[in-house]
């Protein structure tokens, strides 16, 4: 297996058939020092057995070999057992659990490391039903810590027999996470990164449609944008779960001494006829902030998202851009004909989705543009009407 090693059988197995039924004893794969066990039974009548038990798998090989600078010690043990009847009703049991350890990963700053422990994942299946409980804990030297559990219950869940869209489900996800720090290595663009996030969510409905009441709370949240200059302050965000009417966002943050915030409604599961919709608004907003560029902004938007496009409508404000070059910036030079990439991978057609835009935008009296001996104060508006794929 490329990203788990080589394994081999450790030692000879009985495997014993006839035309209504088999067996396998205990048969092991070894791949030093993780061993993965099963033995399994079948009958023609429809009954089947399984037992299977993993021991010391280490968790680096979780994380692969193409993470480069993420490492995960700790081992992983667990177990299955499970009984299958000729109605196919199923009874199973498992669980898995990573001993404490240390995750690693990078950043921006240099190797980055957080202590995990209690991480636990287990299951069980019977004629009430199904049901899954996890948990974990993680922090971090610099004061981070992250908190998860939860549970799920799938009252009378045969997962054989029962259509899964309409199964129903019920259950709470409770976590903590203080200090977002450690988002700064999986977000390229944006360093700096703090807040707390809360979620308390409890779940029912169907998995088809799940409701959720509860809700999810960012407060005292931070970031930075170096590509624009930008520090982001007073970042709120609350997520309020209304069962299954979807969950209303509000939230804000202020980009130098503008406000801007959010609201909208967003449906578990956004459709065409039920898409997530969210108002943007605010007033003299910091976009940019370089030396050679600054613009503020005041938009009034609303955003529009289904399964497939995005629709942005609105009004954006300009009242203040500076703009001061002394040479074309890198970004706007057009690469020579003779330049031909290979195994591009931003083509048009994977898009994830189309984005409609019908948006105008106007300048205000603080407008100007000075270089290569020019200057000018623009003024007026533009409406960008388009469809890109």
């Amino acid at each position: 297996i490329p990203t788990w090693g080589l394994w081999e059988l450790r030692d000879s197995a009985l495997l014993t058939a006839s035309s209504d039924r088999a067996r396998m004893s205990s048969a092991c794969l070894e791949s030093a020092p993780a061993v993965v066990c099963a033995s399994a039974s079948w009958q023609r009548e429809g009954f089947a057995t399984l037992d299977a038990t993993l021991e010391d798998f280490e968790g680096d090989r979780l994380i692969g070999p193409d993470r480069a600078g993420w490492s995960l010690s700790g081992r992983a043990s667990g177990t299955v057992s499970a009984e299958l009847a000729p109605d196919r009703s199923l009874v199973a049991e498992g669980d898995l659990a990573l001993s404490d350890g240390q995750l690693g990963y990078p950043s921006r700053t240099g190797a980055r490391a957080a202590q995990h422990q209690d991480t636990e994942f287990a299951f069980e299946v019977d004629g009430d039903g199904a049901r899954t409980a996890f948990r974990s804990v993680v922090t971090e030297a610099s004061g981070g810590a992250a908190n998860l559990l939860g549970e799920l219950d799938f009252p009378g869940f045969q997962p054989l027999i029962d259509s899964i869209p309409s199964q129903a489900v019920q259950g709470s996800v409770r976590a903590s996470v203080v200090n977002l720090g450690a988002l700064d290595a999986l977000l390229q663009d944006v360093d700096s990164i703090g807040g707390d996030l809360s979620v308390d969510v409890t779940v029912s409905g169907t998995i088809g449609q799940p409701g959720l009441v509860g809700d999810a709370r960012l407060t005292e949240g931070h970031a930075n944008v170096p590509q624009l200059g930008l520090q982001l302050r007073e970042i709120e965000l609350t997520a309020q779960g209304r069962g299954l009417d979807g969950v209303e966002v509000t939230g804000r943050l202020r980009s130098g001494t503008g406000v801007l915030t959010v609201s909208g409604d967003l449906p578990t599961i956004p459709s065409d006829d039920t898409p997530a919709v969210l108002q943007l608004t605010g007033s003299r907003i910091e976009a940019v902030d370089l030396p050679e560029v600054e613009v503020w902004v005041s938009p009034d938007l609303e955003v529009t998202l289904t399964p497939d496009a995005i629709r942005v409508e609105g009004e954006i404000g300009v009242p203040v851009a500076r703009v001061e070059l002394s040479e074309i910036p890198a970004s706007a030079v057009r690469p020579s004909r003779d330049v031909v990439f290979v195994d591009d991978t931003s083509s048009v057609a994977q898009r994830a989705r189309t984005v409609r835009l019908n948006v105008r935008t106007t300048l205000g009296d603080s407008v100007s543009f000075q270089g290569f001996g020019f200057s000018a104060k623009p003024r007026g508006s533009v409406l960008a009407t388009c469809l890109l794929y």
